[in-house]
């Protein structure tokens, strides 16, 4: 469906854009809506005569103008994972429900933005979430955005003392890789006295190119590292936090590897999100990010 977007919409897209890049040099990196996710957000019209069995007791949220009105249920969190939640919108005498299967133990923040725009909030893990704008005229989604937390670490004093030596790699192992996407990504951190390093290999499995190196800020090295250390935490417990839910038996196999202060590992797995390791919610999605932004790299056949 096309839409032709009015000055009203023109100045909230750049509204958002801002907001991003404000948020942007905090502690939240935003990038394009994870299709994994898709099967976990439903927006659909229901009866308005449905409202009439809904709890009544739940708090509303009047639109600016009160023409219309919102209300969530939300999940039980008392009650053990998975943890769904419902957001009705009523307006004109309709009725808009956003149901959220499987998110964090975190209540889902909706907020008109004017009568027509609602701007929900919500959180898949610890670390990883969606922005939404819902066009509740037109029951869509005008902007879906992923939100990734990383809280900021120091910046003062040497990379060395800030950030040991590690290097991390995901590679494609079984089932091919779908044209134009990568085959591995490695990432490398080696600071001494004679190597100054922090890039990033990306290879492909494509007549395009064959790899592509990058160097990576202070920022993408921290980030990265601080969700491989969470990831070390969670895989030193007895069993993963989560318990393996899902598993693609028809997709392509992963493996993670890594070295890191003189030991190395690696793990294989298939599932989609929501990883069984909730550090794998934030550090895949950052690894593959740096296969979307290949404009600094440099790529040879």
């Amino acid at each position: 469906m096309t839409r032709h977007l009015t000055p009203q919409y023109l100045m909230l897209v750049l509204l958002l854009l801002f907001t991003e890049e404000v948020m942007a040099q905090t502690d939240y990196i935003y990038s394009t809506f994870d299709p994994a996710f898709e099967t976990q957000l439903s927006l659909s019209r229901i009866p308005a005569s449905s409202v009439n069995s809904l709890d009544t007791s739940l708090e509303t949220t009047p639109s600016p103008y009160e023409s219309g009105q919102f209300w969530l249920e939300s999940a039980n969190f008392s009650q053990p994972a998975p943890w769904h939640s419902t957001l009705f919108i009523q307006q004109d005498g309709k009725v808009l429900s956003l149901y959220v299967r499987n998110h964090a133990n975190v209540t889902p923040q909706a907020t008109w933005v004017n009568e027509e725009l609602v701007h929900v909030r919500l959180w898949w893990g610890r670390a990883v979430g969606s922005e939404l704008l819902i066009d509740v005229t037109r029951n869509d989604f005008l902007y879906r955005r992923m939100v990734y937390w990383t809280p900021v670490l120091a910046t003062t004093g040497t990379l060395s003392t800030d950030i040991p030596n590690f290097s991390l790699r995901l590679a494609h192992i079984q089932g091919s890789a779908p044209l134009g996407e990568y085959s591995s990504i490695q990432v490398e951190r080696i600071i001494n006295a004679d190597v100054d390093l922090e890039e990033a290999t990306i290879t492909f499995a494509t007549p395009m190119f064959s790899e592509c190196m990058m160097t990576l800020t202070y920022e993408q090295t921290a980030a990265l590292y601080q969700s491989f250390e969470q990831l070390l935490t969670e895989r030193s417990d007895n069993a993963p936090p989560r318990p393996r839910e899902s598993v693609c038996r028809n997709c392509t196999i992963y493996d993670l590897s890594w070295q890191h202060e003189g030991e190395q590992g690696s793990f294989v797995f298939s599932e989609e999100q929501p990883y069984r390791y909730p550090a794998l919610d934030t550090l895949v999605p950052l690894l593959e990010e740096l296969n979307d932004d290949l404009e600094q790299a440099v790529c040879s056949p």
